[in-house]
């Protein structure tokens, strides 16, 4: 038999109308093209129908729209006479408006909504990509101090020109105290409490607006064991330490 409709496979992929035959199933599976095409338009759809799976960063602007509203009813009207007419064109129907069972309009649809994500997710690439360029200026290794056990690393960063500090360490939290971050001068004296680690030993903290620029001495980075006390000082109790370098 001939290769399968669009409009057939558009049905399928969209799983409306009636299944395919015994005839249309056996061609299927012997036809790589028709296969391909029916596996482009399933995977449209199911994008469609899982939004999780696509971050859009970027809605089609309305020229995009128009676009493919003009194309959809290019595919969906013919020209009625090909006498001139006094009267202007009307408007090129809205999505909303056009008919469900024109011939070819399914596939056409599809077609314009794949180029639609294509957009987004290429936007939404972009935008990670961008995201994720994060400048690491200095790290260090966390080790633990006399009595303690785990280990982790710090590292100080440069987000879009934000100094922030990432902490991961791997190491057992107590169950009747929490953790905190602290950045502490090497003079001994001075510190600056960054927050709270998480149980799962992993955070980031912008910088202090006093060390945007350079850390000053504040290079000793520690995590705190800390009781349910309510004192904002430092236990003086620490579980992991490290110098970043100067």
């Amino acid at each position: 038999m001939a290769h399968l409709s669009p409009d057939r496979l558009a049905d399928s992929a969209l799983g409306i109308a009636d299944p395919l035959t015994a005839a249309e199933k056996n061609h299927l599976a012997s036809c790589a093209e028709c296969r391909s095409e029916l596996g482009e338009l399933s995977r449209i759809v199911d994008l469609g129908r899982q939004p999780e799976h696509v971050t859009p960063q970027r809605v089609p602007t309305d020229a995009i729209w128009q676009s493919i509203q003009v194309q959809l009813a290019s595919q969906a009207t013919a020209p009625a006479t090909t006498e001139p007419s006094a009267e202007p064109p009307p408007a090129p129907p809205t999505i909303a408006e056009l008919p469900r069972r024109t011939p070819r309009l399914r596939s056409w649809f599809l077609v314009a909504a794949a180029a639609v994500l294509g957009l987004i997710i290429g936007a939404g690439i972009t935008t990670v990509a961008v995201r994720d360029r994060v400048e690491v200026t200095s790290s260090t290794s966390l080790e633990p101090l006399p009595g303690q056990t785990g280990q982790g690393t710090a590292e100080l960063l440069r987000d879009r020109g934000r100094p922030e500090l990432r902490v991961q360490i791997d190491a057992p939290p107590r169950p009747d105290r929490y953790r905190e971050v602290w950045l502490i001068n090497t003079d001994g004296q001075r510190m600056y409490p960054l927050g709270v680690l998480p149980d799962d030993g992993r955070a980031t903290y912008p910088l202090p607006p006093a060390l945007a620029s350079q850390l000053e001495g504040f290079n000793i980075v520690d995590v705190s064991i800390e009781p349910y006390d309510g004192d904002p000082a430092h236990s003086r109790e620490s579980q992991v330490r490290g110098v970043l370098p100067a």
